[in-house]
This record gives C-alpha cells, structure tokens and sequence, in this order.
C-alpha cells in the first residue's frame, strides 16, 4: 500500500506542475498579445508610445517560449524534423533512433543547465534592471532570466 500512496502523490504533484505550466502559458501570452495591441494602438492611432512596454512584452515572451518549450517536451508535441521512418524501416531501428535523439537533447539540456543557473545567479547578485522605464518605473530583469533555467530544468 505504500507504493501505491507515493504513486498517488507523485501523479497529484505532476498534474499540479503542467496546471501552472498551463497557466503561466496562458498569462503571458494574454499579456504580450495585450500588451503589444496596446502598444499599436497607443502609438499608430494616439500617436502617442506606451514607453516600455515593448521590453516588457518581449520578457513576458520569454516565459512564454521557456515554459511552453517544456510543456511541448512532456507532451511530446514540440516541431521535429523526424525523417526516421523514411530511414529506418523497422520499428525497433526507429525507436533506438528517437532514444538516440532523446539522449542527445539530454545531453545538452544537462550542459545548458548549470549555464542558465548561472546566469540567473549572476542576474540576482548584479541586480541589473530593464533598460527602459515602464509606467515611471524599472524592474528587475533577473526574474525574466529565470525562465531560462526554469524552462530547461522542466525539459530535462
């Protein structure tokens, strides 16, 4: 019986993280298109720019990208150029070439991993802010960076 509470456990935690993978999707793609049709339309019909908003935007994307690049690899949805089945012909020799090809994106992911957490660290400790000022303000871009590490830590 226990076996079967960590089992219960593990499936509650897992449905729990892709519900805020879908819903970080879902915020952040609102917020650019939102805040990119604002920004067209503050500054072709008001002829007046919304400053800052087009950075915002583009980090607010980044989350976007990071996190639907990891819900893609779960689901196994992502764009991949597969020309096994033309290649191999065998189911088994198909497979052993997907293992393959998961092998080397672990690789990599494994390698790029410590680099984003890096980068993220470094972030924090420079306190670097945006570049342009955003309703008077500017803020911290660390928290844009971390979706590097956060969308690779997912894929991995």
């Amino acid at each position: 019986m226990k076996g079967g509470w960590i089992c219960l456990i593990r499936h509650f935690l897992w449905d729990i993280l892709l519900k805020v993978q879908r819903i970080i999707m879902l915020f952040t793609i609102c917020f650019a298109t939102t805040a990119m049709c604002l920004e067209v339309f503050m500054r072709y019909i008001l002829k007046s720019p919304f400053i800052g908003i087009e950075e915002l935007a583009a980090y607010f994307a980044f989350w976007l990208y990071f996190i639907g690049s990891s819900y893609g690899s779960y689901e196994r949805s992502h764009i991949t150029a597969d020309l096994s089945q033309m290649v191999f012909k065998n189911p088994l020799n198909r497979a052993k070439a997907r293992l393959f090809a998961s092998l080397i994106s672990c690789i990599v992911i494994l390698i790029i991993l410590p680099w984003s957490f890096d980068y993220v660290k470094w972030g924090w400790v420079m306190k670097e802010q945006s570049r342009s000022t955003f309703l008077g303000n500017t803020f911290p871009v660390v928290y844009f960076q971390a979706s590097l590490f956060f969308g690779f830590a997912l894929m991995l």
